[in-house]
């Protein structure tokens, strides 16, 4: 798939959702957080491409990394505390946090919001 269509594809299946529906994921071991300065996308375009060298740097950075467990306890702890922007890449489900629940980014969006 050329990139620029792969690219539309992968933007067009982010959503968002809160920590419940992410957490089959990451006890599976395939849950990656993203710093909020990565592009979701760009992410998921790196490791559907394989760009070994571009993953690399991010995970060595700290950039995409694993939940931490302090950070899964309090999700599970206050779980409307925060949602998550997400894109699964199989295996791979790579996520971004955002404060607050993920029925106000909705309300904010409208009913017609992707």
């Amino acid at each position: 798939m050329e990139q620029s269509a792969l690219r539309k594809k992968l933007a067009s299946e982010v959503d968002r959702v809160s920590w419940r529906p992410l957490s089959p994921h990451y006890e599976r071991g395939v849950l990656w957080l993203l710093s909020p300065d990565l592009d979701l996308v760009e992410v998921g375009l790196a490791v559907a491409e394989d760009r070994v060298s571009d993953v690399s740097v991010w995970i060595q950075t700290g950039k995409l990394r694993r939940p931490t467990e302090g950070e899964v306890q309090a999700w599970f702890d206050d779980p409307i505390a925060q949602h998550f922007a997400f894109l699964i890449v199989q295996p791979f489900v790579l996520v971004v946090e955002y404060r607050g629940p993920e029925k106000t980014w909705r309300d904010r969006q409208g009913p017609d919001a992707s």
